[in-house]
């Protein structure tokens, strides 16, 4: 992946059980929104939002988006947001990152990418 060129940027998140008031999405964009915008080539292209029960119908939306080259890097809270099992998750990874076009994943929490 080019780090030169500007990075066509995603959020990927996947919301845990909650009980009582319910995320606030909204919120969730804005932070993300602010957060690519203070990164020098990274320009928000959207945000993917899976919540409890929903089969990880975003997920498996954005690997497709990323197959079709719509963007070049997913932003993520942290390795366990995006997929709980390690080995399922370095699987994809890896199969993006060999991608013609290569895209990359960068987990804010442990600040890898």
């Amino acid at each position: 992946m080019n780090i030169d060129k500007p990075l066509r940027t995603v959020v990927y998140c996947r919301l845990g059980d909650y009980t009582g008031i319910k995320p606030d999405f909204n919120l969730q964009e804005k932070y993300y929104r602010e957060f690519i915008d203070n990164k020098p080539n990274w320009i928000y292209c959207g945000i993917y939002i899976d919540e409890p029960k929903t089969h990880l119908c975003s997920f498996n939306s954005m690997i497709e988006d990323a197959k079709n080259e719509n963007f070049d890097l997913i932003i993520c809270k942290s390795i366990s947001r995006f997929r709980r099992n390690i080995s399922e998750c370095i699987k994809i990874s890896d199969e993006l990152l060999k991608l013609e076009n290569p895209v990359g994943i960068y987990f804010e929490s442990e600040g890898l990418g």
